[in-house]
C-alpha cells in the first residue's frame, strides 16, 4: 500500500509544479482571445478592400446556403426557356480554325508560327447584338411577370 501512496504522491507533486505554467498559458490564451476584435479592426483600418471582399464572400456563401424561394426558381426556369434558343445557336456555331501566314523566306533565327484567324468584326458585333437582344427579350418576359 506504500507504493500506491507514494505513487498519489508523486502525482500530485508533479500536478503542483505543472499548475503556474498551465495557469501562464490560459491566462495568455485569455489575453490573445480579448485582444482579436481590436486586431481584427485595426486590420480592417488598414486594408478596406480586403474586408470589402470578405463581406461578399460572407453573403455569398450564405446566399448559396439559403435555399431558393418559389419566385426565385419560377424566373430562374423563365430566363432558362428564354436563353436556350441562343445556347443552342452558340453551341451549332462553328469554331474557328488556325490558317497559317502566306509562304515567306524562312528566317534563320526563328521558325514561322501559325497565326491564328480572329472572327471578323461584323459577325462578332452581329452575335453580340444577337445576345443583347435575346437578354433583352428575357428581362421583359421575367419582368413581365412581376407587374
Amino acid at each position: 500500500m506504500g507504493t500506491a501512496s507514494e505513487a498519489v504522491s508523486s502525482t500530485r507533486s508533479a500536478a503542483g509544479e505543472q499548475l503556474p505554467g498551465v495557469r501562464e498559458k490560459m491566462s495568455a490564451a485569455q489575453d490573445k482571445v480579448s485582444a482579436a476584435p481590436g486586431q481584427l479592426r485595426r486590420q480592417a483600418a488598414g486594408n478596406p478592400l480586403a474586408v470589402g471582399l470578405i463581406a461578399v464572400g460572407v453573403g455569398w456563401l450564405a446566399g448559396s446556403l439559403l435555399p431558393a424561394s418559389p419566385a426565385e426558381e419560377r424566373a430562374a426556369a423563365k430566363v432558362k426557356e428564354a436563353a436556350a434558343p441562343a445556347v443552342t445557336s452558340a453551341a451549332k456555331m462553328p469554331r474557328p480554325t488556325s490558317r497559317t501566314q502566306p509562304s515567306r523566306q524562312p528566317s534563320r533565327s526563328r521558325p514561322q508560327r501559325p497565326t491564328p484567324q480572329r472572327p471578323s468584326r461584323t459577325m462578332t458585333a452581329s452575335s453580340a447584338h444577337d445576345v443583347q437582344d435575346q437578354a433583352q427579350a428575357a428581362r421583359g418576359t421575367v419582368t413581365g411577370s412581376h407587374q
